[in-house]
């Protein structure tokens, strides 16, 4: 099924994809910006926004979030705020909104982790039985 671990990290990217598609966040940075490495032995590492476990986890009502981050995702995303308002203001009152409504949580990431323990377990496996197969054929 694999011939290098190029193409186990591509699976597990579009692994990764379908899985954010179930909460419809297949185009969003976080998944434009993940990188998948490999870190030997078994392990691979994905890097993800700083902000993935707020999408796993949700956020619970209460105190807002900083607005600094708030303006920095409005910059990032290239949104207008409405007429008559600038970007501090609309980032205040998302801020606001979060904080007296939370954010649903959409959990990802232990599907996330326990895809790609099936994934690599595949490809070392396959890894293992060529190197069996060489060593009944070598006898």
């Amino acid at each position: 099924m694999f011939d290098d671990i190029d193409e186990v990290l591509n699976d597990l990217r579009e692994t990764f994809v379908q899985i954010l598609s179930k909460y419809d966040l297949d185009n969003s940075r976080l998944v434009k910006t993940a990188k998948f490495i490999h870190k030997g032995e078994g392990n691979v590492e994905i890097d993800m926004a700083d902000y993935a476990e707020y999408v796993d986890k949700g956020r619970k009502a209460g105190s807002p979030p900083p607005v600094n981050k708030i303006i920095k995702f409005i910059q990032r995303r290239g949104i207008t705020p409405p007429s008559g308002t600038n970007v501090e203001q609309l980032a205040y009152a998302i801020a606001k909104s979060i904080g007296r409504r939370g954010v649903k949580a959409r959990p990802f990431l232990e599907l996330l982790q326990e895809e790609v323990s099936e994934i690599l377990i595949r490809y070392y496996n396959e890894k293992i039985i060529e190197v069996l197969k060489k060593q009944l054929n070598a006898k």
